[in-house]
């Protein structure tokens, strides 16, 4: 029999993991009771064990990735299995990042639907935020009577629609700010471009162009087209 440090009490030695330089080649804890231990280390400080965890990903990044690229398969099967027997915990997991995050959620989604309609995507950081400071936190379309609320946020609206994957951008110059509202009523009905351009428009490199162009969806293609029709100023 042999004693174990952390439980204080005498078990056999096959219970024991292995330790070269130990005097009896076996370590001062059973299994049972270090397997306890780091539950209740990990329970007790959540903040050193995840950032334990994020350590260990990224030093052997490379087995990770290899492991996944092996088992891609068996990958999506149990993160499907894993989802249907937790969706309403990861349902609400999302939707509290996503009430406490409104701002990334805007960007996400608009990155997710460009995507998976192949639409190019020339935006700068923060680009989101920088809109918000120029066009100025409220509905560009304005008719617009709609109180911008939680259920009524502002929202990123494609000009020219994404479904029209020929003309359309993922770009500032093809952006503005709607309520949701206007935005779910604007869907990809009409090409409507609701920014004040006396004020100038917000380019891709936070330049601001000036043009005298009426703003309609063919003059955008054609600034899309072409960034050397465009004059800016500063």
């Amino acid at each position: 029999m042999k004693f174990c440090n952390i439980g204080n009490h005498y078990t056999y030695p096959s219970r024991f993991g292995i330790r070269k330089k130990s005097p009896d080649g076996l370590q001062y804890r059973c299994k049972e009771c270090w397997q306890k231990k780091k539950k209740e280390d990990r329970k007790n400080n959540p903040e050193k064990a995840k950032q334990e965890d994020l350590n260990r990903y990224w030093n052997h990044l490379e087995y990770h990735q290899g492991y996944r690229e092996a088992n891609k398969e068996n990958q999506i099967a149990y993160h499907k299995e894993w989802y249907i027997k937790n969706k309403d915990k990861k349902d609400a997991q999302n939707k509290a990042w996503f009430d406490s995050n409104p701002d990334l959620w805007v960007v996400y989604r608009s990155r997710r639907r460009a995507l998976k309609a192949a639409i190019p995507e020339t935006f700068p950081e923060n680009w989101w935020q920088q809109m918000i400071i120029f066009y100025g936190p409220y509905c560009s379309n304005p008719n617009c009577t709609r109180e911008i609320s939680k259920k009524n946020p502002l929202s990123h609206d494609h000009i020219i629609p994404i479904s029209d994957q020929e003309r359309s951008s993922n770009s500032l110059l093809n952006s503005q700010i709607l309520c949701k509202g206007c935005n779910s009523s604007k869907s990809a009905s009409h090409q409507t471009d609701y920014r004040d351009w006396t004020k100038g428009i917000l380019l891709d490199d936070l330049t601001i162009i000036y043009d005298k162009i009426e703003p309609t969806s063919e003059n955008l293609f054609k600034l899309q087209e072409s960034n050397e029709t465009i004059s800016t100023a500063q």
